[in-house]
């Protein structure tokens, strides 16, 4: 796999793990594997957050790699509240799901909840701080590689929390301080503090403009394929012709959806080249392929042509 640079100069895989589905109690052995089938593909970058796995995320990859954390590299955050019981509210998840999931407005209703139980917007320089410190702990970590402000607001990174952010970089605790929100406020804070953006992490696919040729730091995307996905299928209902179209730039047949999967990622990795991608499934074998996908010079060239062509129809050019 790919090899990229951090801002401290450590090496990780391009690819990265995003650890939203990980949860301990009762999936604490699914979540193992999941992080076992990243690490043995190859994958050395895991980015996690307080909410994450209902709060639990953290505690299991730093519990799972607890004797090598100097083989991979972490990034957590803080904005977002880690939710209240997060144990407990997991095992019911896990036993409530299948039989309710199935119900109309299931999923509205359960992030509803997750939202209400972790509110975001916890800027104040103390929330932070705490945090932080929390997040360490439960990682079992001195300090992370990348720390970033979750779905953070320019009109919200106040002097007084850009100096809890520098003191945290002047004692080590962190080797990069970075936002983790829209690409619009990413910029925003990247123009008003640039040391403070070092880290820019936002969405990406093929239907959103180019990443810029020099962007100042570090960029993370996510969102490559799932919401990809569900544009694509709009796009092919309105324009019947966009698949065929589409799969020949690409030499690929996009109407099949695992290798339009595929082709999606590979998008991505193409576009970020020097960045980090994340990726997440619930599934080792799916994270097994996207890594067979990182390495696969013929399918990365087939997203970016991909890439190319929606870019020339959209008429986008290059920030």
């Amino acid at each position: 796999m790919r090899q990229i640079t951090l801002p401290s100069g450590r090496a990780t895989s391009q690819l990265g793990l995003g650890c939203g589905p990980l949860h301990g109690g009762l999936l604490a052995g699914a979540s193992g594997r999941l992080l076992d089938a990243a690490f043995e593909a190859g994958i050395r970058h895991f980015d996690v957050a307080p909410p994450y796995g209902l709060g639990l995320a953290e505690g299991v990859v730093g519990g799972h790699f607890a004797d090598r954390l100097d083989e991979i590299t972490l990034a957590t955050k803080a904005g977002i509240a880690r939710p209240r019981r997060p144990l407990l509210m997991s095992n019911v998840r896990h036993l409530v799901k299948p039989v309710l999931g199935r119900l109309p407005g299931w999923s509205a209703a359960a992030q509803q909840v997750r939202d209400t139980a972790a509110p975001s917007g916890n800027f104040d320089p103390d929330s932070v701080r705490r945090s932080f410190a929390d997040s360490l702990l439960r990682l079992g970590a001195d300090k992370v590689d990348i720390f970033l402000l979750h779905e953070i607001e320019a009109a919200s990174l106040t002097p007084q929390l850009a100096e809890l952010l520098n003191e945290l970089l002047r004692n080590g605790l962190t080797d990069a301080i970075g936002v983790g929100t829209t690409r619009d406020e990413a910029v925003k804070i990247a123009t008003a503090y640039p040391n403070l953006a070092a880290v820019q992490q936002y969405r990406w696919n093929v239907f959103e403009s180019p990443l810029p040729a020099d962007p100042g730091g570090l960029v993370i995307t996510h969102g490559a394929i799932g919401p990809a996905l569900e544009e694509m299928a709009a796009r092919f209902a309105a324009d019947p012709d966009a698949g065929a179209r589409w799969s020949a730039a690409a030499n690929a047949d996009l109407a099949d959806t695992r290798v339009l999967a595929d082709v999606l990622l590979a998008a991505a990795l193409a576009e970020n080249r020097t960045g980090l991608m994340l990726f997440y499934s619930h599934n080792p074998d799916r994270i097994r392929r996207a890594v067979e996908v990182s390495g696969n010079a013929k399918l990365i060239d087939a997203g970016a042509a991909l890439s190319r062509a929606i870019r020339h129809e959209q008429n986008f050019h290059h920030a």
